[in-house]
């Protein structure tokens, strides 16, 4: 019984992912880059499978586009790359009209002391 559960749930997630554009024969190739960029940024395995369940368009970005967010976010900002991991839709985003400002901001409130320590904990 427990065979015809788990065959027919990965049926339904073929057909998703099928669906999406996620899986084709094309594409099996740039799942393999994208994968290859993540590990590159310090991320497991099951940290990229989280983040693509939690946001399965993070897999559809560039490597161009992870490796600009993941930069800025890790060496400019100084997140943690599991912070970003457990935050994908961060990846998603516009740099220039969203991730950017943001952080502007968010530095503007940790010179002025407007943020402490907790933040950082409770982050992901």
């Amino acid at each position: 019984m427990l065979f015809w559960w788990v065959r027919s749930s990965l049926r339904v997630l073929w057909m998703k992912l099928w669906g999406w554009g996620l899986i084709q024969p094309r594409r099996v190739l740039c799942w393999d880059k994208k994968m290859g960029t993540y590990e590159k940024w310090g991320w497991s395995k099951d940290e990229i499978l989280m983040a693509f369940r939690t946001d399965p368009w993070c897999m559809m970005k560039s490597e161009e586009k992870i490796d600009t967010v993941m930069d800025y976010l890790v060496n400019k900002m100084g997140f943690e790359t599991s912070v970003v991991a457990k935050n994908s839709l961060l990846i998603s985003l516009s740099m220039e009209k969203r991730i950017i400002p943001r952080c502007v901001v968010f530095e503007y409130c940790l010179k002025k002391g407007l943020v402490t320590g907790w933040f950082w904990s409770e982050c992901g």
